[in-house]
């Protein structure tokens, strides 16, 4: 194969791609929102043993990113917003002019008498108060919520696409990888001088 053909095969290659993928992110909604709960219960004495915690709605917290920019801070998203930890289940987020969030799947990250971490992937729905032309998009909602005593807090925050929490590397990994960098830079360094290398 020749230098020219294969550069043409590549660029065809590469043309074939982007155009896939900007078919699949056509009309989608990217962004992100913050939320928080408000009026949050639960039915048990704490984190670790309550099956439901309610909120009596979810409202924002600051301005939204991307195509969540056109939601002012203090929008309303009906409620109650019921998750319920024993059948893995959170009820519908709406809000009439700017969509809804719908969950699929509902999974505990981590849990203890005073903090629950809940990852949500599901569809956000847009309304109209979105940008025209955008369409029900995979998203995610991160929700945090935080037990002191008797008062509940809970922070969400809305990700569309998913934002998956598998692509956060964990601290151990990032360190072996700043370690392994570093000390490559190192034995190279070391080679060079020593007229090895």
């Amino acid at each position: 194969m020749t230098h020219r053909s294969f550069v043409a095969t590549l660029a065809m290659a590469v043309a074939a791609i982007l155009s896939q993928a900007t078919s699949v992110q056509a009309g989608g909604i990217i962004g992100s929102l913050p939320l928080a709960g408000f009026t949050v219960t639960e039915n048990g004495t704490n984190l670790s043993n309550s099956t439901t915690i309610t909120a009596s709605f979810a409202a924002t917290t600051g301005p939204g990113a991307g195509d969540y920019s056109a939601v002012p801070v203090l929008t309303n998203f009906s409620g109650p917003v019921v998750l319920d930890l024993k059948s893995l289940t959170l009820s519908t987020m709406s809000n009439a002019t700017y969509g809804s969030f719908t969950a699929s799947t509902v999974t505990i990250v981590s849990q203890s008498a005073s903090f629950l971490d809940v990852y949500v992937v599901g569809t956000y729905t847009p309304g109209s108060g979105l940008t025209a032309g955008l369409t029900p998009t995979p998203s995610s909602l991160n929700i945090a919520i935080t037990q002191a005593g008797a008062s509940i807090s809970e922070a969400l925050t809305l990700s569309s696409p998913v934002f998956s929490i598998a692509a956060v590397p964990e601290p151990p990994s990032v360190i072996m990888g700043l370690a392994s960098v570093v000390g490559c830079g190192l034995f190279f360094g070391l080679r060079r001088r020593s007229g090895k290398g």
